[in-house]
This record gives structure tokens, sequence and C-alpha cells, in this order.
């Protein structure tokens, strides 16, 4: 049996290299966020000492120092970070493959579990990138094999690994605290003694003090570029809105249970059509349909709800991997009200396919530790507001697995169809952002030879935040001192160049780069220069 597990992860892993073979996907450039992680790996090569930027949103030196690794042969390199997530998206996907085993899931459905999770298209995305969510993810999945390994066959030396794992989860995102939680929750109420041996609940209480650990160190090595306390978005200040976001909590459970709904339901299609029985019973039919009526009612009465798909999403219906509104001159693609009425409740009738394919109580410690650990990232989502695609990503395999290990009767050809169609969707859609992607910062090359100084150029809040807040020695400062970074610290322009999707009034096109898209539309990354006088005055003449 475990021959033929690791002949299955070596396929795993063999069509994820193809995959990448023929994308290419390793560009030696930030990707939203993952600039500020960097920074701590670039700092950590060339100082001997690990910090954080404040603008991170993670004390995540589990995965700087994973990514450092993978740059000391050649030095500091994105291509090297966007190198060492894929190795762990890899790994992750042989830790969801194993768990839906240890599970007692069928190979055959684990395979298709594990694939509808690999086609992904945030996950997909997001396994070429240095952002903190799949690193996340693979520990994760690990630490849950070990504890069901744990809890199935009562041997503390998983539950030890268990504890290991779930201390390198938090150290990547602060989140994983909700491991250790529901690890302590099914020792103490579905494993009679074993689990309730003092030692063994002890041991759950390490992740927590790790983690109060890992707090304390962050105040001390934190590293202070500006002055961003007057931010409110700022990541330095979610902290203090916790006390907006408790007492609106029962608002928030109601959006946030909506938006959580559509996130999975448009996602996991490929394994909810697979659970559609061939001929829907009366209770199956209604459920679908006011699932979905509702969370079409909702997105059409409140506009704060979010529907899947939509504009700025990781995955929206005009871009895979949310980059372009990150750059000056975005204009949203019009789409109709029908196409957003289609998806909300297509997502909707999905997530009610995926309840009722789980009609049996959880019977087994194993499911019931998946059950708690999907709960308690749920509450805490509602508390923190992760109201974003990206951060739904955490709940997929659980959700997967305790589909799956419900006794579903699966349609294989049908599932792999449709996890064929999402593979589809996810190569192009990486393929078109790549494309963009190296327009962008072609232009930041040109503008680069042309003897600009990077304090000079505006090129959107992925290449302002690389360019010039993680290095301040690059940025333009006020009378006071302050850096001024257009995108992050203000939102005054007062650079001379700037890269846009569009060209701008007033500014003068120095440079267009084109750029070409499969599926997504094409278009020009503009180099712009703004003019020292506006027309009407240069029409005047001295």
């Amino acid at each position: 049996m475990n021959q033929e597990k690791w002949r299955d992860c070596l396929g795993i892993a063999l069509c994820e290299a193809v995959v990448t073979l023929l994308l290419r996907p390793f560009q030696n450039t930030p990707f939203i966020d993952d600039w500020t992680y960097g920074w701590s790996v670039e700092w950590l090569l060339q100082h001997a000492e690990l910090k954080i930027l404040e603008w991170a949103s993670h004390l995540n030196v589990v995965q700087v120092l994973w990514g450092a690794l993978f740059c000391l042969p050649v030095g500091f390199s994105f291509t090297a970070l966007r190198v060492s997530t894929w190795v762990l998206a890899v790994v992750c996907l042989w830790g969801l493959y194993w768990l839906l085993l240890e599970l007692k899931i069928s190979r055959q459905a684990a395979l298709l579990g594990t694939a509808t999770l690999g086609v992904n298209p945030i996950f997909f995305m997001l396994s070429f990138t240095f952002m903190t969510d799949v690193p996340f993810l693979a520990l994760m999945m690990w630490a849950s094999f070990a504890m069901v390994r744990a809890v199935c066959t009562q041997r503390t030396r998983w539950l030890v690994a268990a504890t290991v794992l779930a201390c390198l989860a938090i150290g990547v995102r602060l989140v994983g605290v909700v491991i250790p939680v529901a690890m302590a929750v099914v020792l103490l109420l579905h494993t009679e003694r074993w689990g309730r041996h003092t030692g063994r609940v002890l041991l759950t209480v390490v992740p927590l003090i790790f983690l109060g650990g890992l707090l304390c160190w962050g105040t001390e090595h934190s590293q202070h570029t500006a002055d961003i306390w007057q931010l409110k978005d700022a990541p330095v200040n979610r902290v203090q809105n916790l006390r907006y976001a408790l007492p609106l909590l029962p608002w928030a459970l109601v959006h946030g249970t909506a938006f959580l709904t559509g996130a999975v339901g448009v996602t996991l299609l490929p394994l909810s059509l697979a659970c559609l029985p061939a001929g829907l019973q009366r209770g199956a039919t209604a459920s679908i349909f006011v699932l979905g009526s509702s969370l079409l009612v909702l997105s059409l009465i409140d506009p704060s709800y979010i529907p899947p798909l939509s504009q700025g999403s990781t995955w929206s219906a005009s871009e895979l991997g949310a980059t372009e509104p990150l750059v000056p001159g975005f204009h949203p693609l019009p789409f109709p009200s029908w196409w957003r009425a289609v998806v909300t409740f297509m997502a909707g009738g999905s997530a009610a396919i995926l309840l009722a394919a789980r009609h049996r109580r959880l019977s087994c410690p194993g499911e019931a530790f998946l059950g708690w650990l999907t709960l308690g990232h749920f509450l805490l989502m509602m508390i923190l507001w992760l109201f974003y695609d990206r951060y739904a990503l955490v709940v997929l395999p659980l959700v997967i697995g305790l589909v799956l290990s419900g006794e579903v009767s699966l349609r294989p050809t049908l599932m792999l169809v449709f996890v064929a169609v999402f593979g589809g969707v996810s190569f192009v859609g990486v393929h078109d952002h790549l494309q963009y992607n190296q327009a962008l910062w072609q232009a930041v090359d040109v503008l680069r030879q042309r003897g600009v100084p990077e304090s000079d150029i505006d090129g959107g809040y992925v290449v302002n935040g690389w360019l010039q807040y993680a290095h301040p020695e690059n940025a333009p400062r006020d009378e006071q001192g302050n850096i001024l970074v257009p995108w992050l610290t203000t939102n005054i322009n007062p650079l001379r160049y700037q890269i846009a999707n569009l060209p701008v009034p007033h500014w003068r096109l120095v440079k267009a780069i084109p750029y070409h898209r499969w599926l997504g539309r094409s278009g020009t990354i503009c180099i712009l220069e703004r003019n020292p006088r506006p027309p009407s005055a240069a029409r005047e003449g001295p």
C-alpha cells in the first residue's frame, strides 16, 4: 500500500512539473504582497539577521527561513522564492492525498479530491508566488494528517509530530492558532481516556506558547520604514480594528457565511457536480434553490456583499491574479448583471450540494478534527473580517475531506471532466497573468535603462512597494524627511514617471509595451512622463 501511495505522489509531482515547464512561471518579480516577505529574506541574506517588515501581515519566520535556503546557491531572487513555494505546493497536495487515505477514502476518490485542490485557480496561482497561503496550507495539511493518524492509531509520536507541524504553521501565518485549539477539543471530547491523558493534552499548549514567544519576538524584530499608524488599512492596525469588529459580529456572521458559502461553492464545483445524484430528490432540489436564491437576493439588495468572481478578487471573471487593478489607470471590464446573477446562484447551489452530500454525522475522531478545524477557521474569518477569496482557500481541503469521508457516491468521469476544465482555466489564467506582469516590469526596466531613478517611478502598489517602501533609500521624501510612496503612504503622486494601464491626460507617452492574453483582454502598459506645463500654457508660448 505504501508503494502505491509513493507512486501516486510521484505522479502528482510529475504532473506539477510538466505544467511548470510549459508555463515557466518563475519570474524574478514580486506578486501582490510577497515583496513584503521577500524583503525579510533579502535582509537575512545580507545582514544575517531575521527581521520582519512592519507592513507584513504575518510573522512568517518559518517561510522566510525556507525561502532563504533556496536563495543560498545564487543569491536573493524572487525566482528562487517562487520555486520554494512551488515545492511546498507539491508537498501540500501530497499531504492532502495522504490525509484522505487516512480517512479511509478510496484511492480513486483521494486522487480526484487532491486534483480538485491542485487545479483550483487560486491555489494554482499562489503556488508560483511567495505569498503565505500555500506554505501555510502545506503545513496545515501535514499537521492534520499527523493528528488524524494520532487519534486513529492512538500513538503519541504522531501527536508530537502534529504539535511540531502546528508550531511551524503558526510560524507562517498566525491564524494557525486554530490547529492546536482543534487538537485540544478533539482529544478532550472524541478520544476517551487516551486523548484525555494530561501529558497529551498539554502537548496542544506548546503551539500556543510558541505563538506567544513569536509575538514577543516580533515586537523587537520589526523593521519600521514609515509611520503607517495613521493608515486605517495598514496591517499593523488590524488588531486595533477588532474593537469595531466585535460589536458587529452578528452582521459579520451573516455576511461571512454568505461569502464563504459562495467562495467554497464556486471553487469546489468539480466536487459538487460529481456528488450530484442522477435523480435529484425533492429535498436536495429545494436546498439548491433556496441557498442559491438566498445568495442571489443578498447580492442584489446589499452592495457590501461581494459575490464570487467579483472584480478585485484573486480569481475574478476578467483576471486571475488581481494584478491589473494595482497599477494606475485601471478600468474594469463591464460584465452584464445576468452574469453576476448566474455565478452567484450557481455558487449557492454548489454549496447546497456539498452540504447535502455530507449526509451523516462525524463518526470518527479524524473527521471530528477536520470539522472543528473548519469551524475554527470560519470563526476567525468572521472576527477578523477576512472576506476575500484568497482567505477562503484554507477551508477548501478541509471541506474536500469532510465531503469525501461522508460515504458520498461520486461520478468520477464527470468529476474528471470538470477537474480538466478548471485545470484549463488555471493554466490560461496564470499564462495571461504572466504576460501582463512581464510587460509591467519590462516598463520598469526601460526606465531604469534610461537612467531614471527609482524614486521617480510610480508603477502602482507592487512596484512602489518593492522599489521604494521596502528600499526607502529609493523613496521620495517630504520636507520633514518622511517617505512618500504612492499607493502605500500617500494618495498623491508627486513622481515624474508613471507606469499605467492607459494614457493619462497631461502626461506624455514615452513608450507602450504590448501584452497578449489568451482569454482576458490584451493591451499595452504605458510609460508616461509628467508634462512640465499644461497643454494650454504650451500653446500660448512665451
